[in-house]
């Protein structure tokens, strides 16, 4: 037995001492491929961080355009309704020709919830919403050709103006989706 001793405590020693250096080598691998990670992970973070960067600034720039666009398009139509309405007032008699009736049928459409009509489209209705369903043909409750001519101008103006504001939508959505 006294020769195995010495082999015994020669074995327990180099043991340990490797189980200590693959402690160790484990260690040192294992803080390695964890700042790998950490490293991949701070990257990943940093690259997603300038994708979302660029596309916040895309969608500014697309927001500029469709602005930009919408209001030249408004001013456009804007100048193109006094062009419109100018012309009009050379052509139109100052005739009567919608009843107050009619008038009272057309305010109850439900663009006319919103004030529609142009203020000076028939005074008997502003003053008294009832007084189209009971004016008959009264010369008060009449609006002219002037009054529809202008209603007609005030009208194509608010749809062009919708327009205006659904393709500035969709231009602003083309630029910043990149859908050209």
């Amino acid at each position: 037995m006294p020769v195995l001793l010495p082999y015994l405590v020669a074995a327990l020693f180099f043991s340990s001492v490797g189980g200590f250096a693959g402690y160790r080598w484990a260690d040192y691998f294992g803080r390695v491929n964890l700042m790998q990670c950490e490293q991949d992970y701070l990257k990943a973070v940093n690259e997603s961080n300038q994708k979302a960067r660029e596309n916040i600034a895309r969608a500014y720039q697309a927001s500029d355009k469709a602005i930009l666009a919408a209001m030249q398009q408004a001013e456009a139509a804007q100048a193109r309704t006094e062009e419109i309405s100018h012309e009009l007032k050379k052509h139109t008699m100052g005739k009567p020709c919608l009843s107050g009736i009619a008038r009272g049928v057309l305010h109850t459409a439900p663009a006319f919830k919103r004030n529609a009509m142009p203020k000076h489209t028939g005074s008997a209705l502003e003053s008294n919403p009832g007084a189209a369903e009971n004016s008959g043909d009264n010369a008060s409750a009449v609006s002219t050709d002037d009054d529809v001519a202008a209603w007609i101008a005030t009208a194509t103006q608010r749809y062009e103006e919708c327009r205006t504001r659904v393709d500035a939508i969709a231009q602003w959505d083309r630029e910043k989706n990149g859908r050209h």
